[in-house]
């Protein structure tokens, strides 16, 4: 595992409909910029663009799933913008 000393957030987003998983309260998703391995894992198909954007705000993929359309359609153009354009990946 790698943890990196800082790790600025390039875009958060506070959800309109906050939710708990797992016994965790989710009201916010704070999506810093993907690691050079994460963005191989997106473009060689290890991983779906969902994946992708569930580690970049460090969640599991089920967070992402359980967002209603709402906040799911903002949370993926902020993801979007942070990360790198992969074209039609």
């Amino acid at each position: 595992m790698i943890v990196y000393d800082e790790c600025p957030i390039y875009s958060a987003y506070r959800l309109r409909y906050a939710f708990h998983i797992n016994g965790q309260r989710i009201e916010h998703l704070f999506f810093a910029e993907p690691s050079f391995a994460d963005v191989e894992d997106r473009v060689h198909g290890r991983i779906t663009e969902q994946e992708l954007h569930a580690r970049m705000a460090s969640v599991d993929v089920e967070v992402l799933r359980a967002l209603k359309w709402c906040d799911s359609r903002i949370a993926t153009l902020l993801a979007r913008a942070v990360a790198p354009d992969l074209g039609d990946v």
